[in-house]
This record gives C-alpha cells, structure tokens and sequence, in this order.
C-alpha cells in the first residue's frame, strides 16, 4: 500500500510570511492524481491549521510503521 502525506499551508502565524495562494488546492489535486494510479493509497492531507508539526510527526510516524517513508519537498 502506498501511504501518502500532503502538507500545504496557505495561511501562516507569522505575519512576515506571505500567503501562499493554491497551496490547499495543489495539495487536493496531487491527493486526487495519486488516487487515479493507485486507488488502494491511503492519503492523509494536512492543510493550514492542521499542518502542526506534531500532526506532520504522527503522520510520518505512521507512513513509517506501514513500512513506506520517502519524501518529496515539491521543488
């Protein structure tokens, strides 16, 4: 089974950092390409609010235990 995780924040605390506009959106439509290979992914998406680092470390925790790590950063 292929685990994914998608993070995208479009709105952050820091007031210094600006708004990046269709993250959430990039995020869906990655979320929705994957599930038209392989619709046995499992995907957990975490947008803005839900983001945190200990909801992106549980996620990767569990991704771990399903025996599928890797990462893509987007650029």
């Amino acid at each position: 089974m292929q685990y994914v995780i998608t993070v995208a924040v479009e709105h952050y605390q820091d007031p210094g950092i600006s708004r990046v506009h269709h993250a959430e959106n990039d995020a869906e439509g990655i979320a929705e390409a994957i599930i038209l290979h392989n619709p046995d992914a499992q995907i957990e998406a975490l947008t803005s609010a839900q983001a945190t680092k200990a909801r992106i470390e549980s996620a990767v925790r569990t991704a771990s235990r399903a025996g599928r790590c890797s990462h893509h950063d987007g650029g």
